[in-house]
């Protein structure tokens, strides 16, 4: 959401922000088509939007909807963006081949590459939690990076299992005790991530194909 805004990837290399006023019938308030790009990942914050697809990283200015900016176009040099957190001053992008990037958006207009960290898997979702970056790392489940010195981030725990195709990560906090809840292929799984180096399975949830999580309060 972008203030009365909420904002959406758009099928047809474009994007579009559609108000919210009547959910059951959004309206069309701007749409930006001239990105030569399908949008792979997007993210808002403070009226800017950051949109990525394959190997670059383009920035608009949405305060107008009517008259949508581009504000910069950056090639990242990464292989494929597939998902991206904003956390503070910094986008978390999964990369699938080359693994995590962080940019630092500090100058809203000029991100720059402050740190990477590549797996061994292909990375389809980075998100920020509690200090510390959870990658859903496909065949190789789910990673947990810490990124402290970003010249020197590190694995400090993982979940392997026999669940298949690890996509997506989002969290649930419940007092002293805090919980990641991940999409693989045919499930979504609930770990206690309390302890962040040994994360523990505490429940599941079958379902076909999850692609994208995101949790409310205590539920997804």
């Amino acid at each position: 959401y972008v203030s009365d805004f909420a904002n959406f990837g758009g099928g047809d290399h474009d994007f579009r922000v559609y108000g919210l006023d009547n959910p059951a019938q959004p309206e069309s308030l701007g749409i930006f088509n001239d990105l030569n790009m399908g949008v792979r990942a997007h993210s808002v914050r403070n009226d800017i939007a950051y949109l990525s697809n394959s190997n670059s990283l383009k920035i608009l200015d949405v305060r107008n909807p009517d008259n949508i900016e581009l504000v910069n176009s950056l090639n990242g040099g990464w292989d494929s963006a597939a998902d991206m957190d904003i956390v503070g001053n910094y986008i978390y992008l999964a990369t699938r081949e080359t693994g995590l990037y962080i940019l630092d958006i500090s100058n809203e207009a000029w991100p720059e590459v402050v740190c990477t960290f590549d797996t061994e898997g292909e990375t389809f979702s980075a998100k920020y939690h509690d200090g510390l970056v959870y990658l859903a790392d496909y065949t190789h489940g789910l990673r947990i990076v810490n990124v402290d010195d970003f010249d020197n981030p590190y694995e400090v725990g993982h979940f392997i299992s026999s669940y298949e195709d690890c996509r997506d990560v989002d969290f649930i906090d419940d007092g002293d005790r805090s919980y990641a809840i991940v999409g693989f292929d045919d499930q979504i799984v609930a770990l206690d991530i309390t302890d962040p180096a040994y994360p523990v399975e505490v429940g599941y949830y079958e379902t076909r194909d999850p692609r994208r999580l995101i949790t409310r309060g205590d539920a997804f």
